[in-house]
């Protein structure tokens, strides 16, 4: 009753032609307030996943929603009471603690973020930690002597951050070991932060957003292999290249098509192949790049299969993804090219969730100088080898946990402007699939399709691909491209073009 007499009060007095806006206004105040009230409750129910660093070294993975408190973590990881002294913090120093009644949304915690709970000065042995898991049958990382290093991938001298190269360390050892007295506190302040691997806190990538057609590409591609050999999804291996856009400014990459090389296929338990990937002879990824580039795109990162949610990311992924990054700089500059990110595919059971990372610098500086040693099937996920003891956290290892190498990136999803559904060209087609030129057949001259515009019917990135072995590269392809990424303008393509096509598609 009290809110009818003051929306009455309020109303002008002068008859109803003036009362009626005033009542439409009010309205929409009321549907857009309540429509707000709508998206913060939706928000702060929305569940993420938050990993756990505990004082053991252990990683643990907790879904939470963004309205809990950071006890709850406590709780759902079955911590026992000599455990809640023990604060959680955003760095493993405990620096930056973080209160057990805040609410993960006012913490503003990220899907797939870190946190660190953190042993008091005052407690030398925690009792600590949840009951006691079967001993795990990974086995430490081999003695780096006994693998070949990421420098025989790198073999073009191209550093993307020279100010962390371990070579400059090493010049500054040498020139001090080379003259009379010791080395100064500058060169010794030098080398120290050089040598020093560090966890990275600034991003670089905040955020990204995958097209949905893209992502449904390759999970229907894990399905696929996985039901065509009666096996499980969780067992499948393979990854792919991702091209889009970036917005340096903002952080923001914006993912539009989805490709797989063949160094990426579908493998049942084996990693992709790196060798092949980076053999000067493979030209699938300059294949790829040149139609990226024509229609307004770039390689903007990589997506894969995760078999280990507690480690969605091992040290061959960390390997590849900076190897990846490097190549990014080396094509399109430091502030542009190291905009890149990682996406996991991790199977939990019968789901797959996505989560996404970038590279610290310092990663992909490392692997630029060569000094990770690249791994075997049998070493630890969780640890990259280095080829020389580098320090961390004031200690000297040869081993180093892939953690201080991500960075975690808030990932969403889109509706893409290109088509998601040609097979990629560089992958043979196994025994009872398709050919590609079926299913060009399909995509341009089917009956349902056949009264689309033409360029409408091109605008799947792996189609072009496939249609880029046939044509021109230089009088051919970009116009083909130009239609694609142009199709609003009204410009029809020639009808030599269709003519062409269904030469190809008849091959």
């Amino acid at each position: 009753m009290s809110g009818s007499l003051a929306i009455s009060a309020a109303l002008p007095a002068s008859g109803n032609s003036s009362a009626a806006p005033f009542l439409i206004h009010l309205c929409i105040c009321l549907i857009v307030g309540i429509a707000s009230q709508a998206l913060c409750v939706a928000s702060a129910a929305e569940s993420i996943i938050v990993r756990v660093r505990l004082p053991t070294g252990e990683l643990k993975r907790v879904t939470m929603r963004r309205n809990e408190r950071l006890q709850s973590i406590r709780r759902k990881l079955g911590l026992d009471r000599d455990a809640s002294s023990f604060p959680f913090a955003e760095d493993p120093r405990g620096a930056s603690k973080l209160s057990d009644s805040a609410i993960l949304q006012r913490l503003k915690i990220q899907n797939g973020q870190i946190i660190y709970l953190v042993r008091p000065p005052s407690t030398e042995k925690p009792s600590l930690m949840p009951p006691a898991e079967a001993p795990s049958e990974r086995l430490p990382s081999e003695p780096p002597a006994a693998r070949p290093t990421t420098a025989k991938h790198v073999r073009d001298g191209y550093m993307p951050y020279p100010e962390l190269s371990s070579r400059r360390s090493g010049r500054l050892r040498r020139r001090a070991s080379g003259r009379v007295g010791q080395m100064s506190m500058q060169d010794l302040q030098a080398t120290s932060k050089r040598l020093q691997v560090k966890a990275q806190t600034d991003k670089v990538v905040k955020q990204v957003s995958v097209s949905s057609g893209g992502a449904e590409w390759f999970l229907s591609g894990i399905r696929a292999f996985a039901a065509a050999r009666n096996g499980t999804e969780t067992s499948v291996r393979g990854a792919a290249l991702l091209y889009g856009t970036v917005d340096a400014s903002t952080g923001r990459i914006t993912v539009e098509a989805v490709t797989q090389p063949s160094a990426m296929a579908w493998r049942e338990g084996e990693e992709c192949d790196l060798d092949q990937l980076w053999s000067p002879s493979n030209r699938e990824l300059d294949s790829a790049d040149r139609v990226a580039e024509m229609l307004g795109l770039r390689l903007v990162g990589w997506i894969f299969t995760s078999p280990d949610e507690q480690t969605p990311v091992g040290s061959t992924e960390i390997i590849t993804a900076s190897l990846l990054q490097r190549r990014c700089m080396q094509r399109h500059g430091r502030e542009e090219g190291e905009m890149f990110v990682s996406v996991a595919a991790i199977s939990t059971g019968n789901d797959v969730a996505l989560e996404a990372f970038h590279m610290s610098r310092q990663a992909v500086q490392l692997a630029s100088d060569g000094l990770f040693v690249l791994p075997s099937p049998a070493s630890n996920a969780s640890l990259i080898a280095t080829s020389e003891p580098v320090s961390v956290e004031g200690r000297e290892t040869t081993d180093l946990d892939v953690l201080f190498c991500l960075i975690p990136v808030a990932i969403q999803s889109h509706e893409g402007w290109l088509q998601n559904s040609f097979p990629s060209p560089f992958v043979p087609q196994q025994n009872g699939e398709e050919s590609l030129a079926a299913v060009l057949r399909r995509h341009m001259l089917g009956r349902d399709v056949r009264r689309r515009p033409l360029s409408a019917r091109l605008r799947d990135f792996n189609l072009l691909l496939y249609v880029a072995k046939f044509v021109s590269r230089e009088a051919d392809l970009p116009v083909l491209c130009r239609a694609v990424r142009d199709v609003h303008d009204g410009t029809p393509l020639s009808s030599h073009y269709e003519i062409l096509l269904e030469t190809i598609a008849h091959t």
